[in-house]
């Protein structure tokens, strides 16, 4: 199996907070998506592990992601999707995702959606308030998320997953705990909580060289992700930061990339994996990516991972998960060092065994980024 990720740089304006490659420059979607399908045509030779044929790998998931994919067109994301199914193998029960803005979703667009073959709707809400999305400088406000939420499952949504971000500044653990009650009212069935990072070159790292109070504390971030995971505690838990309402309705996309599985990159700024030892990535710009296919070139670069890369890698990705990681899988040398790095986490019940699975209890998932730190 293999996931095809398409990325869509292009957003109607900036969020504070956000440092994925993205533009504002519109007028150039239509290019862009005749690109995107050149790309899938020249990616068929390119990558002869996707391409469809005999002894092709089929791809499970397709995700649309940015940027705002929402601000395509109905037929703009149908041209993309047949290209798709033109030159690749698909599976008959394919997970296909759309990232989407409440402000960009009506009834028509909805509906659009669901015909053309978009069954998983993941709407980037963000927050519940609009102090905070203002703060954030989202383009929807509250009141708009709520109904969106609700109008795409009136209109045959099943799979709903929808996007939270805690540790925003001035926020309480009561604000935090209103946004997870709120969603839980609505008819989703996947909820995705991120904590707010403050990365460079943003306009919140801006901000915050002026204001340090902008950033939260780490006991205030604890509680608040103590709580989020008390009020979800019915829910699949299944990585740190994602929630299912059972295991039906997990991201089966985003999975890919914690459990090590091939996925395919399409896009300005998209990368990619073949599952093995090698990884790629087109540029991050889109004048010179639109410029370069236009010339039939694919705008990337590769890499080949060493052991040590991968054994990286999997520490970081895999105890982001409920599973861990699987010690069975690495042979007796390196399972012994991890082991070794691993005991005194081990005995304070940061971590834990189980099954010949190392994962993370939820004291470890506190602090997560350090225990990765000291194993790697």
């Amino acid at each position: 199996m293999a996931g095809l990720y398409i990325h869509i740089p292009f957003c109607g304006s900036r969020c504070v907070y956000c440092d994925f490659y993205s533009t504002t420059s519109l007028e150039l979607r239509e290019q862009y998506v005749d690109c995107l399908c050149e790309e899938l045509k020249m990616k068929r030779t390119a990558e002869p592990i996707f391409a469809s044929g005999d002894t092709c790998t089929t791809i499970e998931t397709i995700y649309f992601g940015g940027g705002t994919p929402s601000l395509l067109t109905p037929p703009q994301i149908l041209r993309i999707l047949r290209c798709i199914a033109k030159y690749f193998t698909l599976a008959s029960d394919i997970e296909v995702t759309l990232e989407a803005n409440p402000q960009d979703l009506d009834k028509t667009y909805i509906t659009s959606l669901l015909g053309i073959g978009i069954n998983r709707l993941s709407i980037g809400c963000q927050s519940f308030q609009n102090d905070f999305l203002k703060f954030l400088h989202r383009r929807h406000t509250a009141e708009q998320a709520i109904q969106v939420v609700e109008l795409a499952h009136q209109c045959g949504f099943e799979d709903i997953s929808v996007d939270l971000i805690y540790g925003l500044p001035k926020q309480t653990l009561k604000d935090f705990q209103q946004d997870i009650q709120t969603a839980l009212s609505l008819p989703v069935k996947h909820i995705s909580t991120y904590c707010l990072t403050i990365e460079e070159n943003t306009p919140l790292h801006k901000m915050f060289l002026k204001d340090k109070s902008l950033q939260q504390d780490d006991e205030t971030l604890n509680d608040m992700y103590s709580m989020l995971c008390e009020k979800l505690n019915s829910w699949y838990h299944y990585e740190v930061s994602n929630f299912a309402i059972n295991q039906q309705f997990i991201s089966q996309h985003n999975s890919s990339y914690w459990n090590n599985t091939p996925y395919l990159g399409i896009g300005a700024g998209a990368h990619s994996y073949d599952g093995n030892n090698t990884r790629s990535w087109n540029i991050s710009n889109l004048q010179k990516y639109i410029s370069e296919i236009e010339k039939d070139v694919l705008p990337c670069e590769k890499e080949t991972l060493t052991d040590e890369d991968r054994l990286t890698e999997l520490v970081m990705l895999r105890l982001r998960t409920k599973e861990g990681i699987n010690l069975t899988s690495l042979n007796e040398q390196i399972r012994n060092k991890l082991l070794s790095k691993a005991k005194p986490f081990i005995e304070s019940g940061k971590l834990k065994i189980a099954d010949n699975h190392l994962s993370a209890t939820r004291q470890g998932i506190a602090i997560l980024n350090l225990i990765i730190e000291e194993l790697i």
